[in-house]
């Protein structure tokens, strides 16, 4: 059912340097840089052929990114799959034995999505995201 990565994210505690890295690696500018309020954090995205990169740091020390990276490290944050529609797509692999954590919700410019249960995933953060979400 999952066929396309939307974004990889990676959480970074310096967004500038983090920023600086991805120019360097993708040689590429950010297309989008903007606030998440849901995760105390702000976003810059660099867009790829395929998918793409997103570039998370916590702007709030309490909230729940600055707590990830200090539980983890800094590196990999989370995958995101492109589906068609979220409400459908959830349903879906609900009904396939999939868990999710919580309903649907906007997170950063448009981006709808929806965050699979952790315990089904191997631990490993993922979230579906609608297609068209740019």
């Amino acid at each position: 059912m999952l066929t396309e990565v939307h974004h990889i994210a990676f959480a970074v505690r310096d967004l500038e340097a983090g920023i600086t890295l991805f120019r360097r690696l993708t040689g590429r500018d950010v297309c989008w840089r903007g606030p998440v309020a849901t995760r105390g954090a702000e976003v810059a995205v660099f867009r790829l052929d395929n998918m793409n990169i997103e570039v998370v740091s916590p702007t709030d020390p309490e909230g729940s990114l600055a707590r990830y990276i200090e539980e983890r490290g800094e590196g990999f944050f989370h995958m995101a799959f492109a589906v068609d529609d979220v409400d459908r797509a959830r349903t879906q692999l609900q009904a396939d034995g999939l868990a999710f954590r919580g309903e649907p919700y906007v997170a950063f410019r448009d981006w709808r999505i929806a965050y699979l249960d952790p315990s089904d995933t191997a631990g490993i953060p993922m979230h579906i995201i609608a297609r068209d979400a740019s």
